[in-house]
């Protein structure tokens, strides 16, 4: 649907629920997008931390908001979302070891990129680094306080 849309404006349209950010991933074309003024947006959340929520939840955006999408903001704000669903992914059945790995539609529907961010390669300072855990099937895996893993 909409193969070629590359730029999109939400302002002003009521937006409340991440559902609709969730959807834009989707459009894969799509690389800027303008999304002020809206529930979503304004309501109580630091304005950083909502843009951080958007840029990992639509992977292809380049620019949001008119500022650009700089590849270090992009892997800062992917790094902080999985950080920030990590026990709900764990509870929701997401295992490091793949044969255990069988996370619920329930938390793959609202978060569908998580998967994909869950085989990036994160970098964590080494004051968080809690221990090595080297398995056949992820030899470069490593644990971070709060029970997550990282790829290296």
């Amino acid at each position: 649907m909409f193969p070629s849309l590359q730029y999109l404006v939400l302002n002003d349209n009521q937006m409340s629920h991440w559902s609709v950010i969730r959807e834009l991933d989707k459009l894969s074309s799509l690389h800027a997008l303008s999304c002020t003024r809206n529930p979503l947006t304004e309501g109580g959340r630091d304005p950083q931390t909502t843009r951080q929520l958007i840029i990992a939840r639509v992977g292809q955006l380049r620019t949001l908001n008119k500022c650009a999408v700089e590849p270090e903001e992009r892997h800062g704000a992917e790094l902080h979302y999985w950080k920030a669903f990590g026990t709900e992914w764990k509870a929701a059945g997401g295992h490091q070891d793949p044969d255990r790995h069988l996370p619920s539609a329930d938390f793959l529907a609202p978060h569908p990129r998580y998967q994909l961010l869950c085989h990036s390669n994160f970098t964590v300072p080494e004051s968080q680094v809690l221990s090595w855990r080297p398995c056949a099937q992820c030899p470069r895996l490593l644990s971070v306080p709060g029970g997550l893993a990282i790829l290296f």
